[in-house]
């Protein structure tokens, strides 16, 4: 995934093309840092619940680390006998269907390398599409409604139930209220762009932007939803392994 798309200009940061700009003078983006997971006891939790939409959309890249069932986002309480979240299992990316159990949503992506998921929900037509470094996987409809009541919203990253802990690197976990276009998130270069313009709800940077150089337990939500993450992780889980 070589070449960088959409007109936009590499920026050559300490670990080499880290950010690109869109030009006009303004300050590069840049993505440093990545947070990695011990599979152990390490997760995020969010301040409050991620707000209800009726359409939605999920973005984030990860390594993968083996196992089944390793959480992305979930919840940290079985509401109303759900129990949501976005996993890894199986070599793929699921999300737990009310309807159907868990759903594959994500084309192989066991191979050690960083890869890129955006999920999307549109409620009108009741669909779920998950989409795997730019390409479309899989489109499935009649899906239980996701993301519309407590039971479908998160407040953990890493951990459902505070267990289930997910066990390599996570990077530019971010959310919309709406159905996000696949090229809004994805140039084809294979690393992470500039979302500012998207307008997310919900972002966050996994170190980046956080204020502290040094990185402490804090997580800044850099959407407008500003629900902000505390971490059970050490200073060493922010590193500079990045898309």
């Amino acid at each position: 995934m070589n070449g960088v798309g959409y007109g936009i200009t590499p920026f050559m940061g300490t670990h080499g093309i880290l950010a690109r700009s869109s030009g006009g003078g303004g300050v590069p983006f840049v993505n440093e840092y990545s947070l990695t997971f011990d599979g152990i006891s390490d997760y995020l939790n969010l301040d409050s619940k991620t707000q209800n939409f009726n359409d939605f959309s999920l973005s984030f890249w990860l390594v993968w680390g083996g196992g089944n069932y390793k959480t992305i986002v979930g919840s940290s309480v079985a509401e109303g006998g759900i129990l949501w979240g976005i996993v890894q299992a199986g070599g793929t990316i699921r999300y737990y269907d009310n309807t159907s159990g868990w759903t594959i949503l994500s084309s192989s992506i066991s191979d050690g390398n960083w890869h890129h998921i955006l999920i999307t929900y549109d409620s009108t037509a009741n669909t779920i599409k998950g989409y795997t470094d730019g390409s479309l996987s899989v489109t499935k409809t009649s899906v239980d409604p996701v993301y519309t009541t407590n039971e479908h919203s998160f407040d953990q990253i890493g951990a459902r139930l505070s267990t289930g802990f997910y066990n390599e690197k996570l990077d530019e976990i971010t959310v919309w209220d709406s159905v996000i276009d696949i090229a809004d998130v994805w140039d084809g270069s294979g690393i992470p762009i500039d979302l500012t313009s998207t307008n997310p709800v919900h972002w966050w940077r996994m170190g980046d932007g956080d204020g502290d150089p040094t990185w402490s337990t804090n997580l800044t939500d850099h959407g407008s939803g500003g629900i902000n993450a505390t971490s059970t992780m050490p200073p060493e889980a922010r590193v500079t392994d990045v898309p």
